[in-house]
């Protein structure tokens, strides 16, 4: 999704989720909750300024 992988998991029964995304190939942001519903979760996410992240990937890495 936005060129993230993506993690959803929910169980119903005890109405626990885990919603997350993996971010410019190095960073990982998840958003997990007790009682929200899963669309809860993707707009918590959604919330996050994920490409201001993604940008940052390169910084602190040292080449040889």
């Amino acid at each position: 999704q936005g060129g993230n992988m993506i993690h959803e998991q929910w169980d119903s029964a005890s109405k626990h989720g885990e919603y997350g995304a993996v971010v410019g190939e190095r960073f990982t942001v998840k958003i997990d909750s007790d009682g929200a519903d899963v669309n809860e979760l993707k707009t918590a996410l959604g919330g996050i300024d994920l490409a201001s992240l993604a940008a940052l990937k390169n910084e602190g890495i040292k080449t040889n």
